[in-house]
């Protein structure tokens, strides 16, 4: 493989702009290599440049600048008429495939390069495959362009929609494609089978195939037999979607905890549990007012009762007013925790009334709870201060949890899904999206989602579908209007799939091309129905040997069969399928011309 270097720079003596071309490149995923007559310039690269060749269009002769279009060609070249303004120009044209836009990237390259002619600006530059620098930027750039660039736009992709269902024909490799995603979001590295045994990818990651039999019970949750005791009953069980969504959502909270806190929140809320169990009341009606006992006759005026409830977590303190009237204060221990850990900085004289007064928006009382925090920290603080500083507490940084289904279509949505039609809105991700499951009376107290069930905002959901399944249309348009939709074609992860296949990848690359072509232009069928490349892969395994014909009666022959199946001239297109398949040469456009009027 070569790799070449297009300025359009060279279009500049002919006074045309150079964003022009860009332009047109651009939206033609075309490369433009330089005038098409015999004696000019891009004649001398039309057998040249060969199939497969990577291309960059760069935006000038600058080549350090940071934009630009790459692509790999995907046909010889072939002449292409183009009007200006005042003259027509007959270039040599190339169709490039997994054409991309590479933006702000940190990739350069020099300009040690061999080009056509030295006495002006040169339309087409190769890079010198010696050239240690020029090896590295072709490897970024083919990275890039089978990988980064079109993994970054699926990634944004299904970040800013939640939900995104990867669909095109079959072989198109869609399944490896969500697990690679996945794989980037979590990991942040390519898949390879070591991943599914990675921690991490285990915990963020969960894969299920829907198929007709596939329901609520499994997804959601349902009710299962237990044996116990020897008696069978029923119990209610969390399905797969809901249990990934609990660990999704324990990390949620996690990262959300303020650690600067939590050391705080946590001891003080135990040692006020102990402190109770500690306290000796005796109510005494003296000068001093009421005083608790036992623990260091901290003044307390004028509460008359202290009562904790255990079950509920939380402290009753009945106090006398000033007009003598009793009143029930009734604090939760986490807001007790809160209140001592808000003052805790300072020392019990310097705590200010008032505060106290304002936080329990009892303005015209004294406080009633000093002398209970002031016996608290005569007790335990030094022990707290000491069990803070023993204790250090990671942070949890925030993980995405990517959810695959594969083949999506082959269930009943609907039902599968049940209440979660309302919540898988991206729209209504986090807790405005709760509903109430169907077994929502059986959930246990404790249970994260007792009070409804919602999908926390870091789950995302990959779905994968063939476009010519007959089980597409069980998916209601309410339900895909909530999911974010990509197609993948066959040439998108071409070169991925087949990167492996050594000697027979190019040859497997132009049959599987040539087959496509023949599948739209001889059987008149949509992109849909091409072959991906997950089909051609095996070529490479023993049991085949590079032997194409084996592949052809094994595998393709009965699928393009069914593609054509009622088709009045089904036997004649079966062999013009065949011939196309075994053909020597590129299925090109050579000879066509295209007029592009620019007026």
């Amino acid at each position: 493989m070569n790799c070449w270097v297009i300025s359009p720079n060279v279009l500049n003596d002919k006074s045309e702009p150079v964003e022009d071309f860009i332009e047109l490149m651009s939206k033609n995923h075309v490369a433009l290599i330089g005038w098409g007559e015999d004696n000019e310039l891009g004649y001398k690269f039309k057998n040249v440049i060969k199939r497969n060749d990577l291309i960059i269009i760069a935006q000038g002769a600058n080549f350090q600048k940071r934009n630009f279009f790459a692509g790999l060609v995907n046909s010889e070249a072939y002449k292409y008429k183009y009007k200006g303004n005042e003259n027509n120009y007959t270039l040599q044209a190339i169709n490039l495939k997994n054409f991309i836009d590479i933006k702000d990237k940190s990739i350069s390259w020099n300009n040690n390069c061999a080009y056509g002619e030295a006495n002006r600006i040169p339309a087409l530059y190769e890079l010198k495959s010696d050239n240690t620098n020029d090896k590295k930027v072709i490897d970024e750039v083919l990275y890039y362009i089978n990988n980064g660039g079109k993994m970054t736009e699926y990634i944004e992709l299904l970040k800013s929609n939640k939900n995104l269902i990867l669909t095109g024909a079959p072989g198109t490799g869609k399944t490896y494609l969500a697990k690679q995603i996945a794989s980037k979001m979590i990991l942040n590295k390519d898949y390879d089978e070591s991943v599914e045994n990675d921690i991490n990818f285990k915990e963020q990651c969960a894969f299920v195939q829907f198929h007709p039999s596939y329901d609520y019970t499994d997804f959601v949750e349902g009710l299962r037999p237990e044996n116990k005791n020897g008696n069978i009953g029923f119990i209610r069980k969390d399905g797969v979607f809901k249990a990934f969504c609990k660990k999704a959502l324990k990390n949620l909270k996690d990262s959300e905890k303020d650690i600067s806190t939590l050391n705080y929140e946590e001891i003080i809320k135990k040692y006020l549990e102990d402190f109770y169990n500690d306290v000796s009341m005796e109510i005494t009606n003296s000068s001093e007012g009421y005083k608790i006992y036992g623990i260091g006759g901290g003044i307390a005026a004028p509460i008359i009762d202290i009562v904790y409830k255990e079950d509920e977590k939380e402290f009753r303190f009945t106090v006398k007013t000033k007009n003598d009237r009793e009143h029930i204060i009734i604090k939760k221990l986490d807001l007790m925790a809160d209140y001592y850990k808000k003052f805790i900085t300072k020392k019990p004289e310097e705590w200010k009334f008032k505060d106290f007064i304002d936080e329990l928006k009892i303005t015209h009382y004294h406080t009633y709870i000093y002398g209970f925090l002031k016996a608290f920290y005569d007790k335990y603080n030094e022990k707290i201060e000491q069990e803070k500083n023993n204790i250090t507490i990671e942070e949890v940084k925030k993980k995405d949890f990517v959810f695959i289904i594969d083949e999506i279509n082959r269930g009943e949505i609907s039902k599968i899904f049940g209440e979660l039609f309302f919540s898988v809105d991206s729209g209504y991700r986090g807790e405005k999206g709760k509903v109430l499951t169907q077994y929502a009376n059986l959930i246990e107290d404790g249970d994260e989602f007792k009070d409804g069930f919602y999908i926390p905002e870091n789950v995302y959901i990959i779905g994968t579908m063939n476009d010519i399944d007959r089980s597409v249309e069980s998916m209601d348009f309410a339900m895909r209007r909530r999911f974010a939709w990509k197609e993948i074609k066959a040439e998108d992860t071409q070169e991925t799939i087949l990167n492996d296949l050594g000697d027979l990848k190019y040859e497997t690359i132009r049959r599987m091309d040539n087959l496509n072509n023949a599948i739209k232009e001889k059987a008149e069928l949509s992109e849909a129905y091409y072959i991906g490349a997950a089909y051609f892969k095996k070529i490479k395994d023993k049991d085949y040997n590079g032997d194409f014909d084996k592949l052809w009666n094994i595998h393709l022959k009965m699928l393009l069969f069914e593609y054509t199946r009622g088709m009045a001239n089904q036997e004649e297109i079966m062999k013009n399928l065949k011939d196309a398949y075994n053909s020597n040469s590129d299925n090109d456009t050579e000879g066509e011309e295209e007029i592009i009027d620019e007026e």
